[in-house]
């Protein structure tokens, strides 16, 4: 884990506090041990807090600790099947475009190129449910 903080924490599906602003660049959360550890503590240390710099101010931001309602689950349920179809898509057009490279350079012809990434992309289209 790097000791230096990121520049600007990237977009996350866990919900987070808002940030506050730190005085430090690394603080320690050092959780008393001599006593039973609050729910808090057992957060943050498996889920640790993100940590920044922008415009030479240092950011921490915590882990949310309240409950998520039904209506959360479902809108978090919603963005990750959106976010795992926008994935799969990249990496299938990726493949997609290294089997039309490939059957270039097997001397097939452009327009038998053309036709299967046509038909893989209509496939690809026809598949991916609409949200």
């Amino acid at each position: 884990m790097s000791t230096r903080p990121q520049q600007i924490p990237r977009e996350s599906l866990i919900q987070f506090e808002p940030p506050i602003e730190s005085s430090e660049s690394r603080q320690h959360l050092n959780a008393n041990m001599e006593s039973k550890p609050s729910t808090e503590d057992i957060l943050n240390a498996i889920l640790p807090p993100r940590r920044w710099e922008q415009e030479s101010r240092f950011y921490l931001q915590y882990v949310s600790h309240n409950p998520a309602s039904r209506e959360d689950v479902a809108n978090l349920q919603k963005l990750l099947d959106e976010r795992l179809l926008a994935r799969q898509a990249r990496f299938y057009f990726f493949i997609l475009g290294n089997q039309a490279f490939a059957l270039s350079e097997r001397s097939y012809t452009a327009s038998a190129s053309t036709r299967l990434l046509d038909k893989s992309l209509s496939t690809v289209q026809n598949e991916v449910p609409q949200i």
